[in-house]
């Protein structure tokens, strides 16, 4: 699959294989609060979650259609929300399931999927 420039800094965000601190797999489950810290526990105010991952991946999005990458129709806004839905969904499922053991295989055949569904062709 080849990928376009703008594109493939998205991907790389949420690229399986890359190092936890550079992809967007390791930040968003290394920032997930365990069951045991729920964020009404802590005595700080803390972000909307989602919020700052929808408002990223949607400035990368913009970047990619003003470069002509993403698909006609697509809104970035719209792309931003579905991608960081689907992998907190992702994630979701696979705890419960199979205690993660397979979040990484799950979010590496969402995120090809969705990649593709709005990459310009």
């Amino acid at each position: 699959m080849q990928i376009r420039p703008a594109v493939r800094l998205v991907y790389g965000l949420i690229d399986t294989a890359a190092p936890p601190e550079t992809s967007l797999v390791g930040v968003l489950t290394l920032g997930i609060p365990t069951d045991d810290l729920r964020p009404e526990d802590i005595d700080a105010e803390l972000p909307t979650p989602y919020v700052d991952w929808i408002e990223l991946l949607a400035s990368l999005l913009v970047a990619a259609q003003e470069a002509g990458e993403l698909r006609e129709g697509v809104s970035p806004q719209a792309a931003a929300r579905s991608l960081v839905s689907a992998f907190f969904g992702a994630q979701h499922i696979s705890d419960v399931l199979h205690g993660r053991t397979d979040v990484v295989d799950r979010w590496a055949e969402t995120s090809e999927l969705l990649v593709y569904a709005i990459r310009a062709r």
